[in-house]
């Protein structure tokens, strides 16, 4: 396929050369016809003069008034009676007669006048005028005047040749002009291309230069430097996945291998063969939860998510979670009390919100000393379910508030079986669900806020995954 440029030189030049074919179609028309109307006024001026003189010479044994009005006047003119008998002839006819049609005759019958282009003698070309003379209100008398056409002739040859010589130099001036203006148009664009070329994963902070930001030209480079943005943001946390995703999965492998290796050196006891594999088992365990974890956080697709939808009776789930997670409580010896609003509906993924819940709730029991308090709290708000989960645990650290969310992050409050993922999947599942969550710590304990819409109008999904 041609390139665009020459493609739009193409499109341009056929559009201006049939636009300036057409112009110069309807300047020579519309010339042309401007000089016969011309000439036919004069023609009608001239007949009317003569037919008053005639009228006046009428009685008298010659026509010198008439003969003296046509002198150096380059008409012919013949006048008729209504038998055809010729009354008066121009000299410069040379007893030769302007022919009369029918439809002419008839018009002149008829007490009208009509113009007819007429062929004389020498092949002399001009233009006719049949003019009735009337006498009383009766037509008694006949006039042929003529014009010669060659100077009317000389002009509209001359004009279409200059028409037809300027018109194909004027398509190729607007050709290389078109050729230019498109060169000059693209060069932008070519200025994208080779900045694209250039770009690789390693070199995504390139940026392309933008002259003007107004034109469609300055959009899109805008728009391409908006998307490098997002993709230098995309690699660099792919990078920082995979750093994470392999501390991750290395350090609990790194223990297992280390224990299998020294039991092979070593003769154990049945004990403590037992006490290596409940080790084992910890760390598989720990591994699985990561890899769910990694799993879950692999989702992209939150349309199709969202399509599955449906309502959820949020005040029941909440209890059942609260139910499911009573054996952490009495394992720690906290006390779990719960304030929930009865029937409260949402729409949503059930099981992702249940995990959403289980998660902060888990973690406000883990952080929360034995004989301290556990709140779970679910009531209406003015744009929906607000869920408050609050503990007395030891709190976080204000300056990391704004942390706790991103992926594998773990404050120095967090315990060593934790792996920086459960508050990042939470902010996921409620972001998905078209809510919002925040925290707020003091020492005397951390409280989270969750608001859910109760409509089931949902913001467009985002274009990424969970937030790093």
């Amino acid at each position: 396929m041609l390139p665009i440029r020459i493609r739009l030189t193409f499109w341009y030049v056929g559009i201006f050369s049939i636009t300036l074919i057409l112009y110069s179609m309807f300047l020579f028309t519309f010339v042309s016809h401007k000089i016969m109307n011309n000439t036919d006024r004069e023609l009608l001026a001239e007949a009317k003069e003569s037919r008053d003189i005639f009228l006046e010479e009428m009685t008298k044994p010659s026509f010198e008034e008439l003969d003296e009005e046509l002198r150096g006047i380059n008409y012919y003119l013949q006048i008729y009676s209504m038998d055809g008998r010729s009354l008066y002839s121009s000299a410069n006819l040379y007893n030769a007669e302007l022919p009369v049609d029918t439809v002419s005759f008839k018009g002149i019958r008829e007490g009208r006048h009509t113009f007819r282009d007429v062929t004389l003698f020498r092949h002399t070309e001009v233009r006719a005028l049949f003019y009735p003379i009337g006498s009383g209100g009766t037509t008694r008398y006949y006039m042929v005047i003529a014009m010669p056409l060659s100077e009317q002739q000389a002009f509209l040859h001359m004009l279409s040749i200059i028409l037809t010589l300027v018109t194909p130099i004027v398509i190729i001036v607007a050709s290389w002009g078109g050729i230019v203006i498109a060169g000059r148009a693209m060069k932008p664009v070519d200025e994208i291309i080779e900045t694209a070329k250039r770009i690789e994963a390693g070199n995504l902070a390139e940026q392309i230069k933008i002259k003007t930001h107004n034109d469609e030209i300055g959009k899109l480079a805008g728009t391409f430097n908006d998307m490098l943005m997002r993709l230098q943001k995309a690699f660099d946390s792919l990078a920082n996945f995979s750093q994470n995703v392999s501390h991750e999965l290395k350090t609990p492998l790194t223990v297992m291998k280390s224990g299998i290796e020294i039991t092979m050196r070593e003769k154990k006891s049945a004990a403590e063969y037992r006490e290596l594999l409940v080790s084992l088992l910890e760390e598989v365990d720990q591994m699985t939860r990561t890899i769910d974890d990694l799993l879950l956080t692999s989702l992209s697709d939150t349309a199709s998510i969202r399509a599955s939808f449906a309502s959820v009776d949020l005040s029941g789930l909440i209890l059942q979670t609260i139910d499911f997670l009573g054996i952490l409580v009495t394992d720690k010896d906290v006390v779990l009390e719960h304030h929930v609003h009865g029937g409260i509906i949402v729409p949503g993924n059930e099981r992702l919100l249940k995990r959403a819940l289980s998660n902060i709730i888990d973690n406000a029991i883990k952080f929360t000393p034995s004989g301290k308090r556990v709140s779970v709290s679910l009531a209406k708000g003015d744009k929906g379910a607000v869920i408050v989960i609050s503990d007395q645990g030891i709190g976080i650290p204000e300056e990391e508030i704004p942390k706790i969310f991103d992926r594998f992050y773990r404050g120095k409050s967090a315990n060593s079986e934790g792996h920086g993922l459960g508050l990042n999947i939470v902010k996921w599942i409620i972001e998905l669900h078209g809510g919002t969550i925040s925290a707020v710590s003091t020492s005397g304990g951390t409280s989270f806020t969750i608001g859910l819409p109760s409509s089931s109008t949902l913001p467009p999904p985002s274009p990424g995954k969970l937030s790093c």
